[in-house]
Parts: C-alpha cells; structure tokens; sequence
C-alpha cells in the first residue's frame, strides 16, 4: 500500500538487515554483515540495495517516518529483504564462504 510516497508494508514479508544476519545465522553482527554485502556488490554505500536486488525481488528500499527529538516526522530510508531475498542471501552466503574456507587451505 502505498500512501504520498511512503510505503506501508507487512512485516511478516519482508525482514530487516539486522534481522536478516540473525535468520541466515551468518555469526556476524549487523555491522558486519552491510560490510560484506557492499564488498559483494548487493548493497551500495548508503546501505540501499543495487537496482539489480530490487528488480529480481530481493529487497524493497521505502522511506519510513520516525520521531527524533527536535526533528518529529523525520523521512529515513530502509533497506528491507524479501523471502526471495533471504534465500539469495543464503546461497549467497554459503558460496562466498566455501570459497573463502577453501583458499585457506
């Protein structure tokens, strides 16, 4: 739903970036973890998705009203990953990963 260029969204669907470590069990922290998605490209720099991760569905990138004392009604991007996301990021993840494992060898 979307309402003067804020989206409304269900939060059953889609999944912060600091939920998204916690759920693929990345054993890194969030921090960490934006570090390596924009080393691998998925995200960009201000932590919102490449064009490519919204296109196939990975990700969604809205603005959100938050309150912060002295700026009430403050308009903030957020990056949010969809299922489909979650399963790309796996992959993503586990292929990175095995080949990271296996050059220490």
């Amino acid at each position: 739903m979307e309402t003067n260029n804020i989206i409304v969204i269900n939060n059953d669907s889609y999944f912060s970036l600091g939920e998204t470590t916690k759920l693929l069990q990345t054993g890194y922290g969030r921090t960490k973890f934006i570090e390596l998605l924009k080393k691998w490209g998925v995200l960009l720099e201000r932590s919102e998705p490449s064009q490519r991760m919204i296109k196939f569905g990975y990700m969604i990138y809205h603005k959100r009203i938050i309150d912060i004392p002295g700026k009430p009604g403050k308009v903030v991007p957020v990056t949010y990953v969809t299922i489909k996301g979650l399963d790309f990021l796996r992959r993503l993840f586990n292929s990175k990963l095995k080949s990271f494992k296996g050059a220490k060898k």
